[in-house]
């Protein structure tokens, strides 16, 4: 299954997927230069994290879409683990906002470099070209009650 991180907070990955991710995803946190604004520095998931439980692996949300609001500017992360453990839970996508828009998403995909998926203007403009996995600016900040299908 090809996923995208849409797909993934969607809940769709496969329970392999989760596991792949689990084993292979931390190590790209150091090396990404996030910047130096609120919640960009995050290691772990807070203990107030929002925790969508998924294929017995948890999505822990960091801070919640109501905190992004238009005045915003720092990160929003997601990470993939077990709420118990939040401080073994793995980075997966982290996004940046300027004054609640999206300027960066990076994703950390399993045995593959980062990506830096870059917003301009309400629009994805980069990597040129775009990487599928870069989310639409629509479906940023990260929100599970928006990407519920029923």
């Amino acid at each position: 299954m090809r996923y995208t991180p849409s797909s993934l907070w969607l809940g769709r990955a496969s329970i392999a997927t989760s596991v792949a991710l689990t084993l292979h995803a931390s190590h790209a946190v150091a090396q990404s230069g996030f910047p130096d604004q609120v919640n960009c520095q995050l290691r772990s998931p807070p203990s107030n994290a929002l925790t969508v439980p998924t294929h017995g692996v948890d999505y822990l949300l960091y801070p919640g879409p109501a905190a992004i609001s238009a005045d915003y500017s720092g990160c929003q992360s997601v990470w993939l683990g077990d709420v118990r453990y939040p401080s073994e839970a793995h980075l997966l996508f982290r996004a940046h906002f300027e004054r609640g828009e999206p300027t960066s998403v990076w994703i950390f995909e399993p045995e593959k470099r980062e990506i830096r998926c870059q917003y301009s203007g309400g629009a994805l403009v980069g990597p040129l070209p775009v990487p599928s996995v870069c989310p639409a600016p629509s479906d940023l900040p990260f929100n599970p009650q928006r990407s519920v299908r029923k």
